[in-house]
């Protein structure tokens, strides 16, 4: 049986697990890229595993070239393709997909979803995804002012422990 949104408690759980592998990927430069729900799995004893390493990269400085990954999660600056000559920097990116998965995980459904890729992007490069009230005060917080503005995933955890919604 298929959940389409989670309960508050369960997606700080698994917000958090998610967190906890990400902080241990960057801290070895190593970036994921393709964060999305089909690529988080709940293994036997509850907690997640991020699968499917594809489009990782262990990166050799800040930035990266090569724009990849799903289009619903991608953020603004590959949503950009005048950008792409400047390179973007990969953890933030990780940050920006990591936000829109616990949206989705939250409501539903996407943060940013159209079935043309132009409006996609010019949706995501706009940063306005909508937020139902069917969820606590606390976690609009989490995305607009954390995840949608692609902090560190240091940072992120430092803000865990501040934030009412963790």
């Amino acid at each position: 049986d298929r959940v389409r949104r989670l309960e508050e408690p369960a997606a700080r759980f698994y917000a958090s697990c998610v967190v906890s592998a990400f902080e241990y990927m960057h801290s070895r430069n190593v970036i994921y890229r393709d964060l999305k729900p089909e690529n988080v799995v709940i293994a036997s004893n509850g907690y997640i595993k991020v699968v499917d390493f594809g489009l990782s990269k262990v990166l050799s400085g800040w930035k990266t070239w090569t724009m990849c990954g799903t289009p619903a999660y991608l953020a603004p600056e590959l949503a950009t393709p005048t950008d792409a000559h400047k390179g973007y920097l990969g953890r933030p990116v990780d940050m920006w997909a990591f936000g829109g998965v616990v949206y989705e995980m939250l409501h539903g459904k996407l943060a940013f979803m159209s079935l043309e890729t132009f409006a996609l992007e010019a949706m995501v490069r706009c940063h306005s995804p909508s937020s139902p009230a069917a969820i606590t005060p606390h976690a609009p917080q989490v995305f607009f002012n954390m995840c949608f503005f692609k902090l560190e995933v240091f940072q992120l955890v430092s803000v865990f422990n501040l934030c009412e919604f963790f």
